[in-house]
């Protein structure tokens, strides 16, 4: 009898997980525990290029082409997806409801864990800026280019310096982390 999936060697799986796509994962995920726990706990890259998703009043579409992903745009629909899941991306823009000091802490933690990830931005309803400057300490306060005012915070962080910005008014935020020297 063939040995069992799980009886083999962490390298030796990670190396079957390289080789396989995204809905091959997703598929062995629902296998049993250990493997959702073996790929939890080592995120093997999906082959995925990039994400549709198509939301009509009867559906929701998604489709992936399978080449790795490093980018996300979601500009219409609102996600609370928590901000870790997308971490091991370069640029990701999402909407979501709400900016929390929670959000701000996480996204000044990911920044030196991830050095792929140059920029992350939100488009937000409502923020909490006092929040943000307990967390990030006093900010510089400027002009956007459409005349707004623009609250900026530089951190060092690790190697990088990494700009925290805010800026827009009213239900129309717009609050973005870029890493600015590598």
């Amino acid at each position: 009898m063939p040995p069992s999936l799980l009886q083999m060697p962490d390298v030796v799986l990670s190396t079957i997980f390289k080789k396989v796509d995204l809905y091959t994962i997703l598929v062995l995920r629902k296998v049993c525990v250990d493997l959702r726990n073996f790929i939890e706990e080592h995120k093997p890259e999906s082959n995925i290029d990039h994400v549709i998703v198509t939301v009509n009043l009867e559906s929701v579409n998604l489709s992936m082409p399978f080449n790795i992903i490093n980018q996300v745009e979601m500009s219409n629909l609102v996600t609370d997806l928590p901000l870790h899941y997308f971490s091991g991306m370069a640029r990701v823009s999402i909407c979501r409801i709400f900016v929390s000091g929670e959000d701000v802490a996480l996204l000044k933690e990911m920044f030196p864990q991830y050095p792929s990830m140059i920029k992350f931005h939100i488009h937000a309803e409502c923020v909490n800026k006092p929040q943000y400057e307990r967390i990030l300490g006093k900010s510089q306060v400027g002009r956007s280019v459409y005349g707004g005012r623009l609250d900026k915070w530089l951190c060092e962080i690790g190697d990088d310096t990494v700009q925290f910005a805010l800026f827009g008014s009213m239900d129309n935020w717009y609050f973005s982390v870029e890493r600015i020297s590598k």
